[in-house]
């Protein structure tokens, strides 16, 4: 059972590394996307009228999207401009 399973991995291996690599993959040198890292504090009484809620809609006319939030950050991105 052990050999066949480091086999299986290994063929898969061997397979996933047959897939086009970055190198081999025209690509356009510049980036299409800026992000933007930022402290956003919640303090869980949002009614629509206070600062964090300004915040996002300001960040959102700006063309920021919400990407992701690891405590204390949130990360946006927005096409490159």
């Amino acid at each position: 059972m052990g050999k066949f399973l480091t086999v299986s991995m290994l063929a898969f291996g061997i397979l996933v590394g047959c897939q086009a690599s970055p190198a081999s993959t025209p690509r356009d040198a510049s980036p299409k996307w800026e992000y933007k890292l930022t402290i956003i504090s919640f303090d869980g009484t949002d009614s629509g009228k206070d600062g964090t809620t300004k915040e996002l809609n300001k960040l959102g006319a700006d063309g920021w999207e919400y990407v992701n939030y690891i405590a204390p950050y949130t990360l946006f991105r927005r096409p490159r401009q």
